[in-house]
């Protein structure tokens, strides 16, 4: 005798779509804790290597500068 395929139970079919949402919500909690951790044990977040250059005077941003005087 072969075993006929039923429909799911009422209900059933709501209950595995919530089942597999709460599964990947904890998931993906899972990891974004498991990212914060390891940032804190590395020492903080993103650094940048990047240096801003010093001006060598004042005087290249003066705005009372005329433009007449750079031709």
């Amino acid at each position: 005798m072969t075993q006929q395929n039923l429909p799911p139970k009422r209900g059933q079919i709501k209950i595995n779509i919530i089942k597999g949402f709460f599964k990947y919500s904890m998931k993906i909690l899972s990891m974004d804790s498991r990212l914060k951790k390891t940032r804190r044990e590395n020492g903080g977040g993103l650094s940048s290597s990047s240096t801003t250059p010093q001006l060598e005077s004042s005087e290249e941003y003066k705005s009372d500068r005329s433009f007449d005087s750079l031709s």
